[in-house]
């Protein structure tokens, strides 16, 4: 009777299969990569079945907190590695992320931030895409002041990558504040994957340079990887017609702002990487410094050619793996210390003339925010029970805005609480009870359980669950369930839930004395309840696939309102509710020794009310040909098609346009000394136009980058 259902859900899923591949509305949970070899014996064991004809596993840790193969994670992963970057020539985290299935970047409108969308969940307001939680080897990687990654594309040098995993869904149970829509973690290089010495140099479009070394000596009694990268450039110039003071400019008839003018997308970025390891420890430290960093279209909106920020961030992470205590334990513990400090340089929210000559100099500010955190953690697994795999662990969070320095002119008040003179010069109200941001204090405790059951050899459960308490608003528990079947020996079926939050930032809580936002102190985090249903079969031996189907439900949704109606101050509150629904499909197809095939395609739709929430795209296809041309020649072409993206709620303006955009990238390598590797690539080949649907404060919109070109050069010893 098992025998016949298995037989009969896996045809049924066949049939599935070759339907929707027919109609073109194809159906994923497989990862769209292959991961680095794997023998045999490994395969045989982590899947604990004798499949020799099983090719090309991608194996995850980030799902469970445990190396396992994709297909029986306990969630909808994928896994891109550094062959992956290498073959793609991504030359950022935003191109690599958006070739992952209902994941979406674009650039956002201020300091040439990215906006990371995962299955319809978009940031609002003060958020900086805060809603998926990015981790460098299973740290936090964001700034305190707003809990935002936004700088995480210029933060991650690709060339120091050797895998990145990436939970579509909920990750909270594990990983606590912001796992909300995904979970990214970036790992970096060890000694292994450097392999001596490599140099690079790429240069491109927008006055891009950069360059970067690589080392690694596998061979010493103290393993060592070293990176170092400089990258400089004017940034994607795209120009904006109308800005936020063009409003003003009509209604006052004045000439006050640089609209149409060209945005301003400029910065300079060094980072560096050191990796120490030896059989328990492992040590890394890395700086960040990223210098003239340019305002985007503008803080508010409205074009701005001088201001500028900087940003410092140091961090160092101690790993200390137990040696082993019994056959049955483990422990690890985790110290990770971080420092940032950031200033906003003489940035204009209104230019020169605003508000009908009211403003002669100006709106403008100058800040400045130092934050460090301290993060511990201690946990442990046991396999001492049978069938059971139990891993729990205990936390703790101090996050601190330590210094906070603020100075102004034009709009905004004295330390006095007067209006600022618009002729006079800029006003210091750092340490008043006028700054309008103070500084915070933040500790959060954590404690996680999570229980793995192999009842059966084809079933696997995990359960588990993860408590938070912070001491400014209070406590949040949640839970995780997931149910694997090996249905037969190709086709893994998956039922899924998870809950998890997103924790309300520093300054959406305690942001005071602006003209336009109120903070507000009784925020609760936001919540999502996620379930899903995911199947990943392997047809072939050379054709993975897999489909999965979900439904969200997110509530205390933070955005901001006005404080009565009609009123142009506006306070952030918990106030909506959201509803997600929609499916994945992820197919890869090795042809042959030359050729590989890969498409993923994801719906999305998710509503506040009777209302579409807007801004993400309801469609995304991904299509990516890889074809050896020669022994050391290679072809990588990329189509993306993003699809029906919506207005926000009351928003009246026509929808933007669809986009398809195709890159091409031609590499030479030569693996025999010397060690050549030649790319020269194309983004957005056709130059498609492509825009994203900003808010009303740009009335045409935000243009993302126009045609591109790189050329890089690698050379190993």
């Amino acid at each position: 009777m098992v025998n016949t259902i298995t037989a009969r859900i896996a045809y049924c899923f066949c049939w599935l299969q070759c339907v929707c591949l027919a109609i073109g509305f194809p159906m994923t949970g497989w990862s769209a990569t292959t991961s680095e070899p794997i023998d045999a014996e490994t395969i045989q064991r982590l899947l604990q079945l004798k499949l020799e004809d099983l090719i090309e596993i991608d194996i995850v840790s980030v799902a469970s907190g445990k190396a396992e193969p994709i297909n029986m994670a306990p969630a909808v992963a994928s896994v891109i590695t550094a062959q992956d970057i290498e073959a793609m020539g991504a030359t950022n985290l935003d191109e690599v992320l958006n070739t992952i299935p209902g994941v979406r970047v674009v650039r956002g409108r201020t300091f040439d931030n990215s906006t990371y969308v995962i299955r319809g969940v978009a940031p609002t307001g003060l958020q900086l895409s805060n809603e998926v939680l990015f981790m460098i080897n299973g740290v936090p990687f964001r700034r305190l002041l707003n809990g935002s990654y936004a700088g995480a594309r210029k933060g991650i040098p690709l060339q120091a990558v050797q895998r990145i995993e990436v939970i579509r869904g909920p990750g909270s149970a594990l990983y606590g504040a912001d796992a909300l829509a995904g979970v990214v973690n970036i790992i970096t290089k060890t000694a292994q994957d450097i392999d001596g010495v490599e140099i690079r140099g790429r240069m491109g479009s927008f006055d891009t340079y950069q360059t970067s070394l690589l080392y690694g000596d596998a061979g010493l009694p103290v393993k060592i990887a070293f990176s170092l990268q400089y990258e400089s450039t004017d940034g994607y110039d795209a120009l904006i017609t109308e800005d936020f003071q063009s409003t003003f400019d009509r209604r006052f008839d004045t000439h006050a702002s640089y609209a149409p003018g060209q945005i301003n997308n400029a910065y300079k970025m060094f980072n560096s990487h050191l990796d120490l390891a030896d059989q328990q420890w492992r040590m890394h430290l890395s700086y960040l410094g990223l210098r003239d960093i340019g305002t985007g279209a503008g803080v508010s909106g409205a074009l701005d050619p001088v201001g500028h920020i900087e940003w410092d961030n140091w961090r160092l992470d101690l790993d200390w793996t137990s040696p082993t205590l019994s056959e049955d334990w483990q422990l690890k513990s985790r110290l990770n210390l971080e420092y940032s400090d950031i200033f906003y340089w003489n940035v204009y929210t209104l230019p020169p003339g605003a508000l009908g000559g009211a403003l002669p100099k100006g709106s403008m500010f100058q800040a400045n925010f130092e934050e460090h955190a301290i993060r511990f953690a201690l946990e442990g697994s046991y396999t001492g029970f049978r069938q059971h795999t139990l891993r729990a662990g205990i936390g703790y969070i101090y996050a601190d805005i330590f210094k906070t320095t603020s100075k102004g002119l034009g709009l905004g008040v004295d330390g006095h609480g007067n209006p600022i003179d618009p002729n006079g010069p800029m006003v210091d109200i750092t340490d008043t009870p006028f700054e309008s941001m103070p500084e915070t204090l933040r500790n959060n405790r954590y404690i996680f359980m999570q229980d793995t059951w192999q009842w059966a050899e084809q079933w696997q459960l995990t359960l588990g669950m993860r408590y938070d308490y912070y001491d400014d608003f209070g406590s949040t528990a949640n839970p995780r369930a997931a149910l694997v079947w090996q249905t037969t020996p190709t086709l893994t079926s998956k039922l899924l839930y998870g809950s998890a939050f997103r924790a309300p930032s520093h300054n959406e809580m305690h942001i005071q004395n602006n003209l336009t936002l109120i903070g507000n102190p009784d925020l609760k985090p936001e919540q999502i309840d996620t379930w899903e249903l995911a199947f990943n079969w392997q047809a072939r031996k050379n054709l993975l696939m897999a489909f999965n189907v979900y439904r969200y439900r997110l509530t205390e949704r933070i955005v901001q309102v006005p404080v009565v109606p009609s009123s142009p101050v506006l306070q952030v509150r918990n106030q909506e509710t959201w509803n997600g629904k929609g499916f994945e499909f992820e197919s890869r197809w090795k042809a042959n020794q030359q050729t590989s095939i890969l498409f993923n395609y994801a719906y999305t739709n998710t509503q506040q009310g009777d209302a579409d929430v807007g801004r993400y795209p309801q469609h995304q296809a991904y299509l990516r040909y890889d074809q050896i041309l020669y022994p050391n020649w290679s072809l990588n072409t990329q189509l993306n098609w993003v699809a029906n993206r919506k207005r926000s709620p009351g928003d009246n303006r026509p929808a933007v346009d669809d986009v398809h955009t195709l890159d091409v990238v031609l590499r030479y390598k030569n693996s025999i000394e010397p060690r050549w590797n030649i790319a020269v690539g194309v983004r957005n080949l056709f130059d498609e136009e492509d825009i994203y649907p900003s808010d009303r404060v740009l009335p045409n919109d935000l243009p993302q980058a126009e045609r591109n070109y790189f050329l890089e050069v690698r050379r190993q010893f």
